[in-house]
């Protein structure tokens, strides 16, 4: 069992060490672990958005909006995302 505080305090050290692949790569695979934690796809999307992937932050809630349909926080954050792209 994966402890969401843990892979996400790992995950953020990463990021202020400038280890921004690593982090992500991290997040992904807690992802495949332990898909229903809401946490690790907005985590992961941040990731991506603070790389200028804001391509790959969509597709990452996108995929998360798949399972967490309701979810408030990832559709505010899909949407604005999808605002800084321009869609």
């Amino acid at each position: 069992k994966l402890f969401p505080d843990a892979v996400l305090h790992a995950a953020q050290m990463m990021r202020k060490q400038g280890r921004i692949e690593e982090a992500r790569s991290y997040l992904r695979e807690s992802i495949v672990r332990s898909p229903r934690t809401t946490q690790f796809y907005v985590f992961l999307a941040s990731t991506e958005e603070e790389d200028g992937k804001i391509g790959s932050a969509i597709e990452t809630l996108e995929r998360a909006r798949l399972i967490f349909k309701e979810d408030e926080k990832i559709l505010y954050y899909l949407g604005s995302l999808y605002e800084k792209k321009g869609d």
